[in-house]
């Protein structure tokens, strides 16, 4: 199987791109600024209504836009109707022509290019192999399980050398099992093939295992541009914080000078304090320590004393639910093979390394502006929230 038939990998650049649908005050999608490397897998994620769907449809050309542009390597493509960006598109419901077979159903893009037929012949051939269901080709989609179907969309979508394969939220409609194995399908189709991916979804999880770079939208802006690693261990907003994975958060005070951080009469060293921002410190639950015994805390660790909710087994590891001194809920993961009897009610020492803590920005109306798609007056300016940021 050669995989240079179905192309090579084109770089995408979104500049200041808006949408602004009639009748509506607030824009669907504000300012987004980011670029996709040649090759790279972007995902879009972000809750429902946060602009993420609604930025790939531009791209794709399904939804005209209000202002900004699109450019596919060199070309300026922000006009263009979507037959001539040369993208491929899978969506969440399969959208195979239950009349056809697999084999029809993935031809359909060459014959629309009037490719030569002993061309389309090879070339289904190739992409039914790619995609494992080289015995399927006769079979008509009502034949085939979801995962199947959503195989045969993905070979469609690559068949006929796209510039870049665009897929909004593909799996979405699969149960977990099977999500998982064709997550696996999808990273592999993208190792294989090079070519430029940009993913759509609301699963964390998802993202974080597909993904080279994660551009995370909230209220038709882009809140962070980065790596998984990055955006889980260093967010730069509360939001990114609370989105992407849980977070024990302490909204208290940033003394820069003295590099540490003040929190209902605690005092814990921030030696990156002067480069972050003024904001609430996170420390995500695995890297929480629980003791019963305070000598037991390491002298560097940062720490306080917290009561037990709750310990929850979860096969790997205990999820130790905590209530903090100001009434405020956290929670530890505890390894199993490090986890103690942990009851209701105890009083626990909770430290941390202060080289795994953040301190993330805050909406300017507070923690209460914070949760899902908020409004943008209470965030930071778009410009802010544009995040052009190549390899």
């Amino acid at each position: 199987m050669s995989t240079t038939t179905f192309g090579q990998g084109t770089r995408i650049e979104i500049s200041h791109l808006t949408k602004r649908y009639p009748g509506t005050v607030v824009p669907a999608v504000d300012d987004v600024s980011v670029t996709v490397a040649a090759g790279e897998f972007m995902t879009f994620l972000g809750p429902s209504g946060s602009g993420k769907t609604t930025t790939l449809n531009m791209v794709a050309g399904f939804t005209d836009i209000t202002s900004g542009r699109i450019v596919l390597g060199d070309e300026d493509v922000s006009g263009l109707p979507p037959h001539r960006r040369d993208l491929g598109m899978v969506f969440q419901q399969y959208a195979l022509f239950p009349h056809m077979t697999v084999e029809q159903n993935i031809a359909f893009p060459l014959k629309q290019r009037k490719t030569p037929a002993a061309e389309i012949t090879r070339r289904v051939a190739e992409a039914l192999e790619l995609v494992h269901l080289s015995e399927y080709g006769k079979r008509y989609p009502s034949a085939l399980s979801g995962g199947q179907q959503q195989r045969v969309a993905l070979a469609r979508a690559v068949v006929f050398a796209p510039r870049a394969l665009l897929l909004d939220e593909p799996l979405g409609a699969l149960d977990r099992k099977l999500r998982s194995t064709l997550q696996d399908e999808v990273r592999r189709m993208h190792r294989e093939l090079g070519l430029t991916f940009v993913f759509v979804t609301h699963d964390q999880e998802e993202a974080l295992a597909l993904s080279d770079r994660i551009a995370v939208f909230n209220a038709g802006g882009i809140e962070q541009v980065g790596t998984p690693e990055e955006l889980y261990l260093r967010p730069a907003t509360l939001f990114v914080a609370e989105f992407l994975g849980e977070s024990n958060v302490f909204h208290g005070t940033l003394d820069r000078a003295r590099r540490a951080y003040h929190w209902q009469g605690s005092t814990w060293s921030a030696p990156s304090a002067a480069s972050d921002v003024d904001g609430a410190l996170l420390v995500r639950p695995e890297r929480l320590q629980l003791n019963v015994d305070s000598a037991a805390v390491p002298a560097e660790h940062n720490g306080l004393s917290v009561r037990v909710v709750s310990d929850i087994f979860l096969g790997t590891h205990h999820k130790v639910e905590l209530r903090m001194p100001d009434g405020s809920t956290g929670s530890a993961m505890v390894p199993v093979s490090a986890a103690r009897d942990f009851r209701p009610g105890d009083l626990v020492h909770a430290s941390w390394a202060p080289e795994d803590q953040s301190v993330v920005a805050v909406p300017a109306g507070g923690p209460g502006d914070v949760p899902g798609a908020a409004p943008r007056d209470g965030l930071a300016p778009p410009a802010s929230r544009s995040a052009t940021a190549a390899h």
